[in-house]
């Protein structure tokens, strides 16, 4: 039952971290900015590029300087530049989308100190400061990589449950004429949910009394209650989560043992049937 909620939980949370545009935007994309001194250190080149390996979208980076600056040379085709006329104000680059490893580059006519650099983009939940980023590919990938991993298994899980209570259903369907259910059931039923606070069915009874009476093996089992292989085997562990049975050897729990002990009602002839 754990293992099901478990599943339960995890599976919309892995969806919606997996196939969020955040996913993205916070782990797969990231920012490399500098800035250096050219033409005898008479000019400032300034260069920001998205290092991560998907396109980032709405991008705005701003940047303090202590000076005021003209734009000499651009190559940004994916963004505008916006010059503030004072200095105490930050200049601002509004890029609608950055791809990945796309240079803009911007040379300005003096020699500036740039400082304060924020960047930030769509979905991204934390801001990109001078250039401290915890970005790392090899392990955002590997990270991933062990992510869908798991969320794949899951997902095969969860396809595979509908199939195999199908798969019960069908067989259950195919036998169930064949099946009686004893005249201990309710016995059985009844006390499993007052000692053992937890509900069986008819089919878990028939099962319970084969053991009881002996039929230690799943072959065994099978041909006496003529219950389908899958139900017997899912049932088996259903049982035993329960505290019912052991499964190495198949046996009864000792209280359950006992009060088969001395309330089971059989008569000679079944008896007989469960002895063969």
């Amino acid at each position: 039952m754990i293992k099901e909620v478990l599943i339960v939980i995890l599976i919309p949370f892995l969806t919606a971290v997996l196939f969020s545009n955040t996913l993205i935007a916070e782990f797969l994309t990231d920012y490399r900015f500098s800035s250096e001194y050219i033409e005898n250190n008479t000019k400032t080149e300034m260069i920001v590029y998205n290092k991560g390996g998907f396109q980032a979208s709405d991008v705005l980076i701003s940047f303090m300087t202590n000076n005021t600056a003209q734009i000499t040379y651009s190559n940004c085709p994916e963004g505008e530049i916006s010059l503030s006329s004072n200095h105490d104000e930050p200049i601002m680059l509004d890029i609608p989308r950055m791809t990945p490893r796309h240079l803009c580059i911007y040379h300005f006519d003096d020699v500036l100190e740039i400082q304060d650099i924020h960047i930030t983009s769509d979905d991204r939940m934390t801001v990109w400061k001078d250039g401290k980023s915890s970005y790392n590919p090899l392990v955002s990938e590997i990270t991933l990589i062990g992510l869908f991993v798991v969320y794949g298994v899951l997902m095969l899980y969860v396809i595979r449950l509908p199939w195999k209570g199908f798969e019960n259903w069908m067989w259950l369907k195919i036998s169930y004429n064949k099946f009686i259910a004893s005249k201990n059931n309710e016995k059985i039923c009844e006390f499993v949910k007052i000692e053992y606070k937890t509900k069986i069915n008819d089919k878990d009874a028939g099962i319970i009394e084969a053991i009881f009476y002996g039929k230690d093996t799943l072959r065994q089992i099978l041909a006496h209650t003529i219950l389908p292989n899958m139900y017997v085997k899912q049932r088996l562990c259903q049982l035993e989560e329960k505290d019912l049975i052991d499964m190495d050897p198949i046996t009864l729990d000792d209280t359950l043992k006992k009060f088969l002990d001395s309330h089971l009602d059989m008569d000679e002839k079944e008896k007989k049937e469960f002895s063969k």
